[in-house]
């Protein structure tokens, strides 16, 4: 999962075939993708874990929140599966990530 998110993160405006670093590669990513135990909420179950654990050890945690555009629009070829962002003319989609601190730094 690391190198697939390292090499198509690398190379996010090519296609997964194009991403890769050759066939195995590609074949490797979309085996991956097509794993039924692999789920967008598997992936990050141990870290969340691992925070939750964490912030527990701790008398005070401040739990942090923003929210974050992640703006989708092209002018030559609209990106699917976005949504309306704070103009009609913007498609994309909304982060709002949570940051756990605690006194000795991030949790």
């Amino acid at each position: 999962m690391v190198k697939i998110a390292d090499q198509l993160g690398k190379n996010c405006n090519r296609s997964i075939r194009m991403a890769s670093g050759g066939r195995a590669e590609m074949e490797a990513a979309y085996r991956f993708m097509d794993n039924p135990k692999v789920t967008p909420e598997k992936i990050p179950s141990p870290h969340r874990q691992s925070t939750l654990d964490r912030v527990g050890q701790r008398n005070v945690a401040l739990l942090v929140h923003d929210t974050t555009e992640l703006d989708l629009t092209r002018l030559s070829h609209q990106a699917h599966g976005g949504g309306p962002l704070s103009h009609d003319s913007r498609f994309g989609s909304y982060l709002h990530p949570l940051v756990a601190f605690t006194a000795e730094g991030l949790a």
